[in-house]
């Protein structure tokens, strides 16, 4: 699955999108990926688990049961879109980068039902277009690492977010990349000195 320049832009811009939302409003984060998987037909990928909504618990027969938790759901609901308004808010036409978001509006349709809510994605889209207005540079930054690397896991993201909240995490990144074998990167630069 060979992607287009503006494809592979366009898809960086969207993994952003959900990476910069899922760590900043605290759901399961695992890492985000702009590498094609021909099988699921995807451009990439971030690895959250959207499943943050429910709670479990034991029934009186022994089982599991869940049941939606709304303020979670909602969180979900923003992350889920937070990839499109990114795209969007990049360039992309909101029908290039509603192709890519079509398993995304679904996902975010069925929380609405579950919820037992109107299933227009309409208030929805404008509260994820405001989060990823709050945090543009952040998601910039997040995409132009995707697009040199690839692919991010948590402690990257987590340490970049961190740096951009001024905690000097870039050293701290630049050391987890060095013990993980990782390249430094034009924005994360680092020079491994011998003694």
């Amino acid at each position: 699955m060979q992607q287009e320049p503006n494809a592979h832009l366009s898809c960086a811009f969207h993994e952003a999108g959900h990476a910069v939302a899922d760590v900043r409003l605290g759901l399961t984060f695992a890492g985000v990926s702009i590498i094609p998987n021909p099988e699921k037909g995807t451009l990439g990928r971030s690895y959250c688990l959207y499943e943050d909504q429910y709670e479990f618990t034991r029934s009186v027969e022994g089982g599991l049961e869940h049941r939606i938790n709304s303020e979670k759901a909602e969180k979900v609901l923003i992350s889920l879109l937070a990839g499109y308004c990114a795209e969007v808010r990049n360039g992309a036409t909101k029908r290039e980068a509603r192709n890519g978001a079509r398993d995304d509006f679904q996902k975010a349709r069925q929380i609405l039902r579950e919820l037992g809510r109107n299933t227009d994605l309409s208030p929805w889209l404008t509260k994820a277009s405001e989060f990823v207005s709050e945090y543009w540079s952040e998601i910039q930054v997040i995409a132009n690492e995707l697009i040199e690397t690839r692919e991010l896991d948590e402690t990257e993201v987590e340490t970049i977010l961190s740096a951009a909240d001024g905690d000097g995490a870039a050293h701290d990144l630049a050391r987890y990349r060095v013990l993980a074998g990782k390249a430094p990167t034009k924005q994360f630069p680092f020079t491994i000195v011998s003694s």
